[in-house]
């Protein structure tokens, strides 16, 4: 029960911390405001997302779930760092 309590508190400070550096990073790098729309509405579509997600990995299975994602997310960096 802590446990679930303490990762709620986490995920609230992580969502209201990421819009107050993101109005800031915004006047620093010179973003537009549709594109700082933008990335504050990505952390709400995550937090959508993860009530299909969370029927799938009942249906799939949790692990085969969390390693395709893992090899996606490793494929993704590799293509990052082929662009950088």
């Amino acid at each position: 029960m802590i446990a679930i309590v303490l990762g709620q508190i986490a995920c609230g400070y992580a969502l209201g911390i990421s819009g107050t550096a993101l109005s800031n990073v915004a006047k620093y790098i010179n973003i537009s405001n549709l594109w700082t729309g933008l990335i504050g509405a990505g952390s709400l579509i995550g937090l959508a997302g993860s009530l299909l997600i969370g029927r799938l990995s009942d249906k799939i299975g949790r692990r085969k779930l969390l390693m395709s994602n893992m090899y996606i997310l490793a494929g993704l960096t590799l293509l990052h760092l082929l662009t950088a």
